[in-house]
């Protein structure tokens, strides 16, 4: 099952170029963005360190944006371990990675200097004190990041309009639903919420919007639509605020108890979308049977 799913990594195409957009958040003194319009970094400035949030695809060239802004010496923390979110973090070698256990098995075998993150951690740069929040679902290791003082929420892409990809084994709609009521908790204390995709920034509402949306699809009150999605055909469920995007309806049971997650069927629909974009994947995989 691991050689299955390191097979099926390359689906996330590198969609990436230069980072097209820099922007100082002015609501909060020492916040950047960078989006190149596919996914999204931010960093969060010190006096004496900096710290960066996701590192978007390897042709995004984050670093050198960075470089743009400071030369204070680097920290990176990970949302997530998907590829689009990763991808840059070779250029930021010697740096320190956070990264939630559960999703170290995602990282370039390369990576160095990796300390993991657990519920209730803090990580300071400055005046900034994310408090990590771990919240299940996109990935088992999938962390939001909350400074309490400038009320800044980063979700990764768990908390957005979506459609929220729910789409490989990582992904279950039950433990994110789960994972939003527990997140709606620290609503008080979150003016502004930035995810990898879509609009920036929400507001504290779209927590109780995607547990809401995320309950309408298990309680099977959304209805299904089929499409064609850059990783093959999927079926987006459409909620009143935010969407979903899981596998075609044919490969998976979408049923209230297994809310759309039959992983036996899925890894077929796998197995066949790499064989398609990588014809050696195939190969390798018939070959290990």
């Amino acid at each position: 099952m691991v050689f299955i799913i390191a097979m099926a990594m390359p689906a996330f195409a590198d969609w990436g170029n230069n980072v097209t957009e820099t922007t100082e958040f002015d609501k909060v003194d020492g916040m950047y963005i960078f989006d190149n319009t596919s996914t999204r970094a931010y960093l969060f400035v010190g006096d004496d360190s900096a710290l960066v949030i996701d590192t978007m695809y390897e042709s995004s060239n984050v670093y050198d944006e960075v470089r743009k802004i400071t030369d204070l010496p680097l920290e990176v923390v990970l949302t997530h371990g998907h590829p689009d979110h990763i991808g840059g973090l070779a250029a930021f070698a010697g740096s320190t990675v956070y990264i939630d256990e559960d999703d170290v098995y995602m990282l370039p075998a390369a990576t160095e200097n990796i300390k993991t993150i657990k519920d209730g951690d803090k990580i300071s740069v400055g005046d900034f004190e994310f408090e990590v929040i771990e919240i299940p679902g996109h990935t088992r290791g999938s962390v939001a990041l909350l400074d309490k003082k400038s009320g800044v929420l980063i979700t990764g892409d768990s908390v957005q309009e979506g459609p929220v990809m729910m789409f490989d084994e990582e992904c279950d709609m039950e433990t994110y639903a789960a994972s939003m009521k527990k997140l709606m908790s620290y609503s008080s204390d979150a003016k502004y919420i930035f995810a990898g995709h879509h609009d920036y920034p929400n507001g504290p509402e779209f927590i109780e919007y995607c547990y809401k949306d995320a309950t309408a699809y298990l309680n099977g009150e959304l209805e299904p639509v089929a499409i064609t999605s850059w990783n093959g055909d999927a079926t987006v469920y459409y909620g009143e605020h935010v969407s979903f995007q899981l596998p075609a309806l044919e490969t998976v049971a979408q049923t209230p108890e297994t809310g759309g997650n039959n992983i036996l069927l899925y890894t077929a629909v796998i197995l066949l979308f790499a064989s398609v974009i990588a014809g050696t994947a195939a190969l390798t995989v018939r070959k290990n049977r």
